[in-house]
């Protein structure tokens, strides 16, 4: 799935009509992310990096960027309630190419994979962020963000696995997308558990899709 022009996908806790089988408690302890993706950067987005997939607030998640460095970062609270920056940091990655990157939360650290090979682990030193509401974004950190850090991500992302679990089976998949089967608005989760990918678009995408629309649409009759 090619990502450009402010493009993203959201999974939230609950479908519309409650249909998915899994939702956000089983990610609170152990689990995997993987996702496989190649970077092409848009010189037209202001930014320093660009988010394959993450979990908002204070952000969770893969990130890439023009110098081809990958980094899988997280925040931490300390016993005095503050919000403490990590991440596991690779370099000299050949982003432009395809590269398959894992994370394993298991117990109280992060094992990180490229392209099935072990780079680190690193140990949660503190309590891990409450992300238990956190919503999962792929294509973006977070399109809300009030600082206008959205972390838009270009080039193309060609498939996401998260596990409710450090075990890689088939029933400990939360969501599984290649975005070969896609809507208008949402793109299948092939784990069918329902989690299903929705369409984000930016305010600019949709006046440009109103735009284009009423080029072609009839013009209102006057009675």
């Amino acid at each position: 799935m090619i990502f450009k022009n402010k493009h993203a996908y959201f999974v939230k806790n609950n479908t519309n009509n409650n249909t998915n089988t899994k939702n956000f408690e089983l990610l609170n302890n152990d689990f995997i992310i993987e996702a496989t993706f190649k970077f092409e950067e848009d010189t037209n987005l202001i930014q320093r990096e660009y988010c394959v997939v993450g979990r908002v607030g204070y952000t969770m998640g893969i990130f890439v960027d023009s110098y081809k460095n990958i980094k899988w970062e997280w925040w931490e609270t300390n016993d005095d309630g503050e919000q403490l920056y990590r991440d596991i940091y690779v370099t000299n990655v050949d982003v432009f190419n395809y590269n398959t990157i894992k994370v394993i939360k298991e117990k109280n650290s992060f094992t990180l994979y490229v392209n099935d090979r072990k780079y680190e682990s690193v140990e949660v030193n503190n309590k891990l962020y409450d992300y238990s509401s956190s919503i999962i974004y792929i294509g973006a950190s977070n399109p809300y963000c009030e600082n206008n850090d959205e972390n838009w991500f270009t080039g193309d992302i060609s498939d996401i696995k998260i596990y409710n679990s450090s075990n890689e089976t088939f029933d400990d998949l939360y969501l599984w997308f290649d975005f070969k089967i896609n809507s208008n608005f949402k793109t299948f989760d092939k784990s069918g558990n329902g989690n299903h990918g929705e369409i984000f678009e930016s305010n600019e995408i949709k006046k440009d899709k109103n735009i284009e629309y009423n080029k072609f649409a009839r013009p209102p009759k006057i009675v």
